[in-house]
């Protein structure tokens, strides 16, 4: 298992990865509410927790109400994968 660190460098680059399809979707499924990159070649799920700490640095913006929220990374967010994410 991944720790804090990986999930959230995890989160952040399939928010990039997923910047032209929308950013990170709120889903509900079998393990309960997760976030899931739009772009169709992403599969990992990313616990509400990690993008909301995300969030809370302003890394990601949140969109929408729940259940149907998006996430999308900021200029803040991108700046932080381009030093490889090493302040998170």
């Amino acid at each position: 298992m991944s720790g804090p660190h990986e999930r959230k460098l995890a989160a952040l680059t399939d928010a990039h990865a997923s910047l032209a399809h929308g950013g990170l979707e709120e889903v509900t499924g079998r393990r309960g509410t997760v976030f899931v990159g739009a772009h169709p070649d992403l599969e990992r799920a990313h616990h509400p927790r990690i993008v909301g700490m995300l969030h809370a640095r302003g890394l990601l913006e949140v969109l929408g109400s729940s259940p149907m929220r998006i996430a999308r990374i900021t200029e803040a967010g991108l700046l932080e994968l381009d030093c490889g994410g090493e302040m998170l």
